[in-house]
């Protein structure tokens, strides 16, 4: 039994009903991965290809050989309809709708499943759709085109339809080397109000631009063809084309059922353009001029200019640098024994314990030592309910608070209660992460001072975000997400600080042999011998 394979929501739709695979969603919007991480990797450093001497057509096929792995999608099958529990498959990327699984899928083995899904989780959101991109067969498929219209390459001339085609366009022009291109607002709602901006195509006319060139159109989509036929009215009218004088015209653009309409090229985005290339312009850079519906103004903002950049970087060479990546894969291990140690008769028994931290009567270890950059110490801990004292946490934040920044993966109970102090302490130290799928329910104004950061599409990659973006950890109590998070620390590398019976992480962790022979594990009796050590650390 087979069935269609497109990208985003469609796709992890399609395959949940089918049910023998399992994979989260992804949003492709580019406006919410940059919002919500920026353009920053989170685990990679950017570094620039070698480009130097190569041609346009190499240059996009070593850009496409390392990104090759943003191009599919990962999965693991499930036992229905056949599939081995356990087979992992990659499943290359297109909005395609009648294209089959079963024609598509390529079995893969445990190791490049792993290291890919590391890459993609470890990379965020905006890297992906970003790098998803396959400029290579952009250019072959846009050349054929053009080519077998009789004219070629070189002869041809950019031209991005609507606002939604303002980007895309870009991007084309990036793949086929071209160092100008030009946007024509096309009204393609039907009916008296169908049409284009005349008073924008004379003016391309006195200048030139179109005159003996082929001209190609690109459009995010182009699925009922509507800007087909208003674009036909012009330019496949002999009084038009007397007075632009072009040799040919087409358009490029994603179908969502993978055909080529007239004098259209259909070509894969390797994104969801239906996502990605929104018609926002905060995204796009434009937007419709007051009371028209074919006239477009500039709308600059800085986050346009940003996703503009972090986009066209990529063709030019800038990669991920994927060096760390096995470090990274060594997070995995620890899953076998966060279930080992779920399943355990011990932390069954392990009681959610209050103990007395060793504060009463201290001062606050407060010093004037403030490290440049600050490391960040990530607390965990019980997230349902406040079990410290106020005093404890002001104990935290005052002796801390010159040396660390802090982070948390939720802003309630232990956890949000010293994100809050932290924040109240010091401006900017104090940092909520959170996963992509809960960007809705926060306020865009942020919280603890400013936005939060989102990054991984699951609980899962979001608690390997979460461990993997701390230089220290400190375990405040916690049930069994808290425990969860502090194996994955462990085996993250993490130094991580536990307070000995102290909530049922502490009880539990004093009583495992295997996780206290770890080097990364350090046990405190109290508060301020954690403190001690990590002041220590900071320096």
């Amino acid at each position: 039994m087979g069935f269609g394979i497109g990208i985003g929501a469609g796709l992890s739709q399609r395959l949940s009903i089918e049910q023998a695979i399992s994979l989260p969603p992804t949003n492709w919007s580019l406006l919410d991965a940059f919002r919500g991480e920026g353009d920053k990797p989170l685990r990679f450093k950017k570094i620039q290809l070698d480009i130097s001497g190569m041609s346009l057509e190499e240059r996009l096929r070593a850009v496409d050989d390392a990104n090759e792995v943003f191009r599919f999608a990962y999965t693991r099958a499930g036992s229905k309809y056949g599939e081995r529990k356990g087979r992992r498959y990659k499943i290359p990327l297109t909005r395609d709708r009648n294209v089959e699984f079963e024609d598509t899928k390529i079995p893969i083995s445990r190791e490049e499943y792993d290291r890919a899904t590391t890459i993609l989780n470890g990379a965020g959101g905006f890297q992906r759709i970003a790098r998803a991109v396959p400029y290579s067969q952009l250019y072959h498929d846009v050349k054929e085109f053009i080519e077998s219209q009789g004219c070629t390459l070189d002869e041809a001339v950019l031209v991005g339809v609507d606002r939604g085609g303002r980007l895309p366009s870009l991007v084309m022009r990036e793949a086929l080397g071209k160092s100008e291109g030009d946007t024509l607002k096309v009204d393609q709602s039907g009916g008296s109000y169908a049409g284009l901006d005349t008073d924008r195509l004379n003016e391309m006319i006195r200048n030139g631009i179109l005159k003996d060139r082929f001209v190609l159109f690109v459009d995010s989509t182009v699925d009922s063809g509507r800007q087909i036929q208003v674009l036909r009215s012009f330019f496949d009218s002999e009084e038009w084309k007397s007075r632009i004088g072009h040799k040919g015209w087409g358009i490029a653009g994603s179908n969502e059922n993978g055909k080529n309409l007239c004098r259209h090229k259909n070509i894969n985005w390797g994104l969801d353009p239906d996502e990605s290339f929104e018609d926002d312009p905060n995204l796009m850079g434009v937007d419709y001029a007051p009371g028209s519906r074919t006239k477009v103004v500039d709308y600059i903002t800085e986050t346009s200019e940003a996703i503009r950049k972090a986009l066209l970087e990529v063709p030019k060479g800038v990669i991920l640098d994927f060096s760390n990546v096995n470090e990274l894969m060594k997070i995995k291990l620890a899953y076998a024994q966060i279930d080992k140690a779920l399943n355990s008769k011990t932390w069954q028994k392990t009681p959610d314990s209050r103990k007395d931290l060793g504060v009463s009567g201290l001062v606050a270890a407060t010093s004037d030592y403030q490290p440049e950059p600050r490391k960040k110490l990530l607390v965990i801990g019980n997230g349902r309910e406040m079990t410290l004292s106020e005093n404890e946490v002001d104990y935290l934040v005052h002796s801390l608070g010159h040396a660390y920044d802090i982070i948390a993966g939720t802003d309630d109970g232990n956890p949000g209660k010293v994100l809050e102090k932290f924040s109240q302490f010091r401006k900017g130290s104090a940092q909520l992460y959170q996963p992509a799928y809960s960007q809705m329910d926060f306020d865009a104004e942020g919280i603890f001072g400013g936005p939060a950061i989102f990054h991984g599409e699951t609980k899962e990659e979001f608690r390997e975000n979460l461990v993997q973006s701390a230089d220290a950890v400190l375990v405040l109590g916690g049930n069994e997400g808290t425990l969860n998070e502090t194996i994955l620390s462990l085996y993250a590398g993490k130094p991580v600080y536990i307070l000995a019976s102290y909530g049922a992480v502490g009880n539990y962790v004093q009583q495992s042999k295997s996780l206290r022979q770890n080097q990364n594990l350090h046990l405190a009796d109290t508060l301020p011998a954690a403190v001690q050590q990590l002041r220590e650390i900071s320096k």
